[in-house]
């Protein structure tokens, strides 16, 4: 962990009082190296989690529907901590915590499973109105598990929630948020994982770090438009990341 403390210093000089407190830097990195595949095929490299403040993140995930060992138990706003978006897996429930990135499950099941339109009931089980909260859970844990044996682990570009970030609006200072934790974190983390395939969630991670992926990756990498936007073919990221992890999985 000394390069994620490194980094987050450097982070701090550049965006002062208004970066997210440490422990959850640390809670979202433990979150993610608990659901690290043993052998990495494919990383799917977003831009980050979303900002947790100190006393969310003092909250506890704890429900009985829960069947994953040793996993890290504080709240973070990060699509591994099952707590999002649940708050009825929470010890207290949070504000503004009823949805979740639910577009990122749909992401998830779209690496293991093909789907034809955005409608399509291979999505289902994961997403809330479609099943009750044991059965959900199960399915997410599933998929999670099922993610890990095909060697697929979501890695983000930011080690901090980036839209948290004083300045995140002027262009300057998201791309310097990108290329500090790149440069000084997460560059690392993707080299040590050796992927065969490298799919950038967001155009505005690609923006940045595009030519440093694809001379990493030999031009093993592309890039697809971020869950939450709105496309022409919002179905073509689904298709891509389908097509991409069955080939490299």
């Amino acid at each position: 962990m000394d390069t994620l403390r490194h980094c987050y210093d450097k982070l701090e000089a550049i965006i002062g009082d208004t970066i997210e407190p440490y422990a959850v830097v640390e809670t979202v990195e433990a979150y993610r190296q608990y659901f690290k595949p043993r052998k990495v095929n494919v990383i799917l490299l977003a831009e980050s989690h979303v900002y947790t403040t100190a006393a969310e993140h003092a909250i506890q995930v704890q429900s009985p529907f829960l069947n994953l060992p040793s996993c890290p138990s504080n709240f973070a706003r990060f699509v591994y901590c099952l707590g999002y978006g649940e708050n009825s897996l929470l010890q207290n429930p949070i504000r503004n915590n009823s949805s979740g990135t639910w577009q990122y499950w749909k992401l998830f099941v779209s690496c293991q499973t093909p789907v034809r339109n955005d409608i399509d009931t291979p999505f289902n089980p994961v997403l809330k109105g479609s099943t009750i909260l044991p059965e959900r859970i199960a399915s997410k844990c599933q998929l999670l598990g099922r993610l890990q044996e095909m060697g697929i682990w979501l890695v983000d570009a930011s080690i901090m929630g980036i839209d948290g970030a004083r300045g995140k609006s002027k262009p300057k200072v998201y791309d310097e948020i990108l290329r500090c934790s790149w440069d000084n974190h997460v560059k690392s983390i993707v080299e040590t994982a050796s992927p065969k395939y490298v799919i950038c969630i967001g155009k505005g991670v690609w923006n940045v770090l595009q030519h440093d992926v694809q001379s990493m990756m030999r031009g093993n990498c592309c890039a697809v438009s971020q869950p939450q936007s709105r496309t022409n073919d919002p179905m073509m990221r689904h298709q891509v990341c389908y097509k991409i992890c069955k080939e490299y999985c």
